[in-house]
């Protein structure tokens, strides 16, 4: 009886805890279950992709885990080598950029951005395409004082071009690109 009732009280300690949880810690909550979410919607692309033989539950249960790699900024599904899908991978962190000073303040986002950098290379006859958008991806750090992010660019021949455009306004602030 003495055990039950401690574990009945440690449990309300914990339901207590949690009531008390500050902003910031429930923003991580939020962000872990989204990053979760993410990753099985990831997982079950890459299964549902993977074909004949890693098709069926024993497959995608008793995977080798080879199937995702972290290449140092997001999760990525390991494609078989030699198809086209390993090569995009490959060069994956040679098409990133760094954004440095990046006007928060003023309110920019990921989307305003991209739509920025897409249509000033493109004016500047930077794209190998005009009619696509070489900017693939771009993320903003959140954190509180940081004011940098990351963007992914296509093709390297785009990347470098990009690179010409460090010190481009955004909102009127020089924004540094590396």
């Amino acid at each position: 009886g003495d055990r039950d009732r401690d574990r009945d009280r440690d449990r309300k300690d914990k339901g207590a805890k949690k009531k008390k949880r500050s902003a910031s810690s429930e923003s991580a909550e939020r962000s872990r279950e989204r990053e979760k979410r993410r990753r099985k919607q990831q997982q079950q692309y890459v299964n549902k992709n993977r074909g004949p033989a890693g098709a069926g539950p024993a497959g995608a249960a008793g995977g080798t885990g080879q199937s995702m790699f972290w290449d140092g900024f997001q999760w990525v599904p390991r494609a078989d080598t030699g198809s086209a899908g390993n090569d995009i991978n490959a060069n994956r962190k040679n098409r990133r950029l760094y954004l440095g000073n990046l006007p928060y303040h003023l309110g920019v986002t990921e989307d305003a951005f991209s739509k920025q950098l897409y249509e000033t290379m493109r004016d500047r006859g930077m794209c190998n395409d005009p009619n696509q958008n070489p900017v693939l991806h771009v993320w903003f750090a959140r954190d509180k004082g940081a004011n940098y992010g990351f963007c992914e660019v296509a093709s390297i021949e785009e990347t470098e071009r990009a690179l010409q455009l460090d010190g481009m306004l955004v909102l009127g602030v020089p924004v540094s690109i590396k």
